[in-house]
């Protein structure tokens, strides 16, 4: 058995949502294209049903995931050909950094 339990990108989705939320209120909604989200697993997250479609949350903050720059690492990228094939249908990847 393991000693710690990994996180799912449901998991991650969640949190990152909560800590956007409380992030983000305080920032004009047209600055939230510059705040930046970074996670090593960010292709799962994205590839998410519902981090495609707009949140069921208050406007702005029903499109906050749509709105701000997610960034991928490329070398994560390259070792998932899958997803990386498959990025052209994915609404919530519009604001995609490669690094």
């Amino acid at each position: 058995m393991s000693t710690f339990r990994a996180e799912s990108p449901g998991e991650v989705f969640l949190l990152a949502t909560h800590y956007l939320h409380r992030r983000l209120k305080d920032i004009p909604e047209d600055k939230w294209e510059e705040f930046i989200l970074s996670y090593d697993n960010m292709c799962n997250v994205c590839k998410m049903h519902c981090a495609q479609e707009p949140l069921p949350l208050e406007p702005p903050f029903d499109t906050m995931w749509l709105k701000i720059t997610k960034v991928i690492d490329r070398l994560h990228l390259i070792t998932k050909t899958s997803i990386a094939t498959s990025f052209s249908h994915l609404k919530s990847l519009r604001k995609i950094t490669l690094v």
